[in-house]
């Protein structure tokens, strides 16, 4: 446990930031309607989901063979539930940005490719939810989370061998 208390913390201190915004997010929203119009709602939505996880991203939990992990899943599938399809489009672009410019890396393609594919998740769902006038409970979110992370293990094998794909996922897996 003591080998991964420098991680749980590092992610519970992102995770807090996220729900900061998402808290302040639908408060904003409860409140006063869309604050803006489609689509300038959504691509201002869409910013700020990318601004988060570009932010959680300056602090990265080192992984093996130069990968890195962080808790920008929940602000880029979040950005698709609460942005629809354009919000995802310009959180992912933003996030994998961030990735590849400033966190770099070796394995830097497979966290672009991770915010491509985050971003079609969360629009996915984001779209499930409208049709099907979910409401964000425990359920649906943990269900947006278990989706995330299955359409996201592709990534883990960009720029790699399987093996060390499987090593990096092997570690990252409780991240997840």
């Amino acid at each position: 446990m003591d080998a991964l208390q420098p991680t749980i913390l590092a992610l519970v201190n992102d995770i807090g930031l996220l729900a900061l915004m998402v808290l302040v997010a639908g408060t904003v929203r409860g409140r006063y309607g869309e604050p803006l119009d489609p689509p300038w709602g959504d691509l201002v939505m869409g910013l700020a989901f990318g601004a988060m996880a570009s932010l959680v991203m300056l602090q990265p939990i080192p992984l093996p063979h130069g990968a890195v992990t962080d808790p920008r899943a929940g602000p880029a599938l979040l950005a698709g539930v609460f942005a629809g399809p354009l919000g995802a489009a310009v959180a992912a672009a933003l996030g994998a940005a961030t990735r590849y410019f400033v966190v770099g890396g070796p394995i830097a393609l497979g966290g672009v490719v991770s915010f491509a594919l985050y971003g079609l998740a969360g629009a996915l769902a984001g779209l499930a939810i409208a049709r099907r006038g979910l409401a964000l409970d425990v359920p649906v979110l943990a269900g947006i989370a278990l989706f995330g992370t299955l359409a996201v293990l592709p990534a883990f094998f960009i720029s790699v061998p399987p093996a060390v794909g499987l090593e990096i996922l092997a570690v990252a897996g409780p991240t997840l």
